[in-house]
């Protein structure tokens, strides 16, 4: 929040959603539409928390065709990595992150393929079509 404040308005580009509450989906999906995005970022200190998790965004930002500037924790890299749909970076270290975004704003072959990538990972495995076979088996191994 304070770095918001400390930015001028003309140079604004960050946008806080949510801040501690949940960000209704509509909202979501309609600020990935509103501007041409270079990336998502899912860059995160490591903890327990976030290191053992599929972020939600992860699914939202290959959907939107955004590749993915992530946190380079070992489960992470192995879900994300096969599917080339983005860049793991140390996110202790911003020099990686600047890294990552200038790779990615230097090379628009690089973006659309990881773009094409993750919107045909989850086109093909990643949507509910797939996902509700995997949950009405466990229903009923449960029955």
């Amino acid at each position: 929040k304070k770095l918001i404040k400390n930015i001028s308005k003309e140079e604004r580009r960050l946008e806080l959603n949510g801040d501690g509450k949940s960000v209704p989906f509509d909202k979501i999906v309609k600020s990935y539409s509103k501007a041409d995005w270079l990336a998502g970022l899912a860059i995160f200190p490591k903890t327990r928390h976030y290191s053992r998790k599929r972020l939600t965004k992860f699914f939202e930002y290959m959907a939107a065709g955004l590749p993915i500037i992530y946190s380079d924790f070992p489960e992470w890299k192995a879900f994300l990595e096969p599917l080339n749909v983005g860049i793991s970076v140390n996110p202790e270290k911003p020099e990686e992150v600047a890294q990552a975004i200038s790779s990615l704003k230097r090379s628009p072959e690089l973006r659309t393929q990881m773009s094409n990538n993750g919107q045909k990972a989850v086109s093909l495995n990643y949507n509910w079509e797939r996902e509700e076979n995997k949950l009405f088996e466990l229903y009923e191994s449960l029955t």
